[in-house]
């Protein structure tokens, strides 16, 4: 549960989780008024309370905050034992990641070391190749070291299934790897999403605390107010018209406070949705994780999620509702009464004084109940404050002790199903050894043979190979002939081809220069030719004309 711990002045001080909280109940506030008999004389007071939608808001408000406290305390649970899985399960994957690379080292170390056996023994027997079949000494040697050969290849044998069950183990181990840090991931992120959500949550609920406190503060004020005026009147023994006025306002800001708590209540409904909500997004991450983990930690996670109480826990729990239950059940026994003191008060105003003093007595004895029975409230408050406080250490406890009974069965099965494993490896090795003896005998002898037939013919391809390697001189120097004719023969075509580009581009220049002074000339043969005949005098014309003639023929030579 999350307690706010009252500072100075009403307002919220610090806000402390605790497993249970008990918010005392405020009983429903009184309002007072004058009424003034028909004849005059003196007043009598007239006890009105608040109506009972203000306490039904009042218990449905501490009911949203108890839900609301709950669920915080399921989703922290939660996030602590996720974390707690997820750190067992990533130190449990690192040791076996250790021992596995530890084991891949020595066999690594223990197969360079027989191939360089089985390298000096092949040297051996390739450089002996024909020293078997000329003495008996010699093949008593062969049988020898084929024997050695035989024991050495069986171990190889043996070092390479167990290599190959070790490449096997460590695939498997780097799935499960990437499977659990996908599984990490999602976990994360389903964690930041419940963080926030369960941040916003808190800064609402202090938010509406806080308005709680205000709205507290200012019933309490009303009510000291109301209380005095009463008193003043009934002093004066008549009304006064400031003072009605007084007590309306009061009447109107008690109304609008009524409004202002059901608009909370209808806020803590939706918060409740959203802790439903969040609670059953939990409850579909819990089942994904346990699905993708295996069976056995499929019942731990299944265990942990659901944590069983013991007995006499819940029967405490059984008896805290009913007397908390009882206690509402007085209150509003109480409540009645007073009403049914308020309505008869309400009927004896015209009638004699001694039954409105009777009246009074009956309150006054109604209001002792109800202080004593707010101070037993009080005191049962602080007893089951203490049972939860007591509550809430024993539930760790008994957490621990399952957590660990939880490791001890892991480690137990961990043990027999390796030891299972082990001896499942061993008796399948002794039945597959003499079969595989047998198996390397005949595939031996038929490797003899077949290397004694690769030897043959690599000589005879040897013998090949030296007649073809003395043409080889004859036809380099041929092939030399052929590249230095071809070489010269590119290089005339390249000097061929450039000469050409050469020409083409001073042929191109040429053209294009003849075509520019032949324009030039042209536009100055009209340029002139139009003074000539906007000129008016006679003996200029010819002269003009034949200079132009004559610069025509020097420039364009025909």
């Amino acid at each position: 549960m999350v307690r706010i711990l009252s500072g100075p002045g009403g307002r919220p001080k610090e806000v402390v989780s605790e497993p249970l909280e008990i918010i005392d109940i405020p009983l429903p506030a009184l309002q007072f008024g004058s009424t003034s008999p028909p004849g005059g004389g003196h007043t009598v007071v007239a006890v009105n309370p608040i109506s009972s939608p203000d306490t039904e808001t009042k218990l449905k408000l501490t009911e949203c905050i108890r839900q609301n406290n709950g669920a915080y305390l399921g989703y922290v649970d939660n996030i602590v034992q996720l974390k707690a899985d997820m750190d067992s399960i990533l130190d449990k994957a690192k040791n076996k990641f250790k021992n596995l690379e530890l084991e891949i080292l020595k066999l690594k170390k223990e197969n360079q070391d027989l191939k360089k056996i089985k390298k000096k023994d092949q040297d051996d027997s390739c450089e002996t190749p024909g020293a078997s079949f000329s003495s008996p000494e010699g093949s008593k040697k062969d049988k020898n070291k084929k024997d050695k050969k035989n024991s050495k290849n069986l171990h190889l044998e043996e070092l390479e299934l167990k290599n190959k069950e070790i490449q096997d183990l460590k695939q498997r181990f780097e799935a499960s790897e990437t499977r659990s840090k996908e599984d990490i991931a999602k976990l994360n992120t389903q964690k930041l999403n419940l963080e926030r959500d369960l941040a916003t949550l808190r800064a609402d609920s202090e938010t509406w605390s806080n308005e709680k406190w205000e709205l507290t503060a200012a019933n309490t004020d009303l009510q000291s107010r109301l209380q005095q005026m009463a008193m003043n009147m009934h002093i004066q023994g008549s009304p006064d018209q400031m003072l009605q006025e007084e007590i309306r306002n009061m009447k109107h800001s008690l109304n609008d406070e009524r409004k202002v708590t059901e608009k909370l209540s209808r806020n803590l409904e939706l918060e409740k949705r959203k802790v439903e909500s969040l609670e059953q997004k939990a409850k579909a991450s819990n089942n994904c994780n346990s699905s993708s983990s295996s069976g056995s930690r499929k019942s731990q996670k299944s265990s942990s999620t659901g944590i069983h109480l013991p007995d006499e826990m819940k029967v405490r729990d059984d008896k805290l509702a009913e007397s908390m239950e009882r206690y509402r059940i007085q209150c509003d026994n109480l409540g009645c009464s007073l009403r049914e003191c308020e309505d008869k008060l309400l009927m004896s105003v015209e009638g004699p004084s001694v039954v409105t003093n009777e009246l009074r007595e009956e309150i006054g004895k109604l209001k002792k109940l109800l202080s004593e029975e707010k101070k037993r409230t009080s005191i049962d408050q602080h007893q089951i404050n203490e049972m939860n406080g007591l509550f809430g250490s024993v539930l760790k406890e008994y957490q621990n002790a399952l957590d660990y009974l939880r490791d001890l069965q892991n480690e137990r099965k961990m043990k027999t199903q390796q030891q299972n494993v082990y001896e499942e490896i061993k008796e399948s090795n002794h039945e597959t050894r003499i079969n595989e003896l047998t198996a390397l005998l005949l595939q031996s002898e038929e490797q003899l043979k077949g290397e004694q037939n690769k030897i043959q013919a690599l000589k005879n391809k040897i013998k090949e190979t030296e007649v073809d390697i003395e043409a080889v001189p004859i036809l380099r120097a041929q092939v030399e002939v052929y590249q230095a004719d071809f070489n010269a023969e590119r290089e005339a075509r390249e000097k061929i081809a450039g000469e050409k580009s050469d020409l083409e581009e001073e042929l191109r220049k040429l053209k294009n220069s003849n075509r520019v002074n032949t324009a030039e000339a042209l536009d100055e043969q009209r340029h002139i030719e139009r003074f000539l005949a906007t000129d008016a005098r006679p003996g200029t014309a010819p002269a003009l004309r034949n200079t132009i003639n004559h610069l025509a023929d020097n420039s364009f030579p025909r």
